[in-house]
């Protein structure tokens, strides 16, 4: 997994070295793609496995010439999500823009459930309380961005949410009822199923979102 990583992180940093080492030839057409481009964006986002959840907000800020900050929140299948991004190419005309971003998935507390559960050799369902522990996830990926007249931005992203970290869904309670018998919840598993089911609840894997940016452009 960190060999995969580092490639990918390489593969983002030999990208954004290569927009930023690109010239037009057209001096006036390069200049124009960042002159008068907004400093400030507000985003409405939704997507799978997206930085702003399945919806949420973006706000971003030009911190260089070709290059966005953001601050990324909402909420989706997995509780709330909150992070840090960054878009490289982000000039004032259509373009690809490679991205990286870091976001936290709260989790859920008390969920009510019903669940399939291994018990003595058999299986069988029951419903009960569990508990999902927050995520984080690194998001390498890249956008197609379209820019209107006045400078706001509609980009089409995909990516990849590599999972920071493990987290094994829990029974927040002590004991559950399992074929009509109370059973301490230490002696439960969750079946292969039921894993399958709470790997697709958790924010990694594909990553496909939408988000508008209104642009709000500096003062003369």
């Amino acid at each position: 997994m960190k060999k995969q990583l580092l490639s990918i992180l390489l593969i983002i940093a030999t990208s954004q070295l290569t927009f930023g080492q690109y010239e037009s030839p057209y001096k006036s057409e390069s200049q124009a793609s960042t002159v008068n481009a907004p400093n400030f964006f507000l985003g409405i986002g939704t997507g799978l496995n997206y930085k702003t959840g399945a919806l949420g907000l973006s706000l971003a800020y030009r911190v260089a010439p070709k290059t966005l900050a953001e601050l990324n929140m909402g909420i989706g299948g997995y509780g709330s999500k909150i992070g840090l991004g960054v878009v490289f190419n982000a000039i004032n005309k259509s373009a690809w823009c490679p991205s990286l971003s870091f976001s936290r998935a709260s989790g859920i507390s008390d969920l009510e459930t019903e669940v399939e559960v291994e018990y003595n050799g058999a299986t069988s369902k029951t419903t009960t309380k569990i508990n999902l522990a927050p995520m984080f996830t690194l998001t390498p990926g890249v956008q197609r961005q379209f820019v209107t007249k006045n400078g706001s931005r509609f980009i089409l992203e995909i990516g990849f949410a590599i999972p920071m970290n493990t987290a094994t869904p829990e029974f927040s309670e002590s004991f559950a009822t399992v074929n009509n018998a109370t059973v301490p919840t230490g002696l439960l598993k969750f079946s292969t199923t039921q894993k399958q089911i709470f790997k697709i609840l958790d924010p990694a894997g594909l990553s496909f979102g939408l988000c508008y940016y209104f642009g709000f452009k500096p003062k003369n």
